[in-house]
């Protein structure tokens, strides 16, 4: 896909996430830390970062969603991901946040090569991804459907679908090891307005979150067992 498509997809995209802060993500990050926001639609997760008193630096495909982030404050600059090396100098990152990047990738590897480069010490990837597992996905295939839709787990700019075990799998190829994991269920929307309930609800599934997730979210440090290969970066 020429980046001028990509770019045009993602510009598309900003309607349907305008606004939304993934609060799984966003407990995952440090508070005060140096984050890099990688495909960072309208800003709105980078604001919250903020509030947290992080120092965010962010990049999008989309010169809208640059734009937009920038009105909020944040230090935004247009990048495409796969084909440029990532901006703001040498400065190193306590945390890089992925969210819901990888999906839209035709090399995920190399991109999250890429970020792991750019990692401070002791820094950590924020990665969440849709689960294509999800018992609605399962029950579309049961009765032959797979269609796809503007948004969520089948989002017609998707290229690729994980699961929690592929998910993994790609995350060992590139020498990252799993430190912590949360999921995100969409629950039916009434339920979702009464947060304790959501809680009660999230902890009823997290044993069937295989099943039962709607997204799965990960914080990753390279593995001390074996050095990553940053040379399939490309950067």
């Amino acid at each position: 896909m020429k980046p001028a498509d990509r770019s045009l997809l993602f510009e598309q995209q900003q309607a349907f996430y305008a606004g939304s802060v993934n609060r799984a993500v966003l407990a995952l990050v440090p508070t005060r830390s140096v984050v890099l926001d990688i495909g960072c639609g309208d800003g709105s997760l980078d604001r919250a970062l903020m509030v947290k008193g992080c120092e965010v630096y962010a990049v999008d495909v989309a010169p809208s969603a640059v734009a937009q982030a920038s009105g909020r404050g944040v230090v935004a600059a247009r990048c495409d991901v796969e084909e440029d090396a990532l901006p703001f100098g040498s400065r190193r990152f306590d945390a890089i946040v992925l969210a819901d990047v990888l999906e839209h990738l035709l090399q995920p590897e190399r991109v999250l090569c890429k970020a792991v480069a750019r990692l401070a010490p002791e820094g950590a990837l924020i990665v969440s991804l849709p689960n294509v597992a999800n018992w609605r996905i399962r029950l579309a295939l049961l009765f032959g459907m797979f269609n796809y839709r503007p948004s969520g787990i089948l989002d017609r700019t998707h290229l690729r679908f994980y699961t929690d075990r592929t998910a993994k799998e790609l995350f060992r190829a590139v020498g990252l090891e799993v430190q912590d994991r949360s999921f995100v269920f969409n629950f039916p929307p009434l339920l979702g307005l009464v947060d304790l309930l959501y809680r009660l609800l999230a902890f009823c599934n997290r044993p069937f979150y295989r099943f039962t997730a709607f997204q799965l979210v990960y914080r990753l440090r390279p593995a001390r067992s074996r050095p990553l290969d940053l040379s399939r970066s490309h950067s």
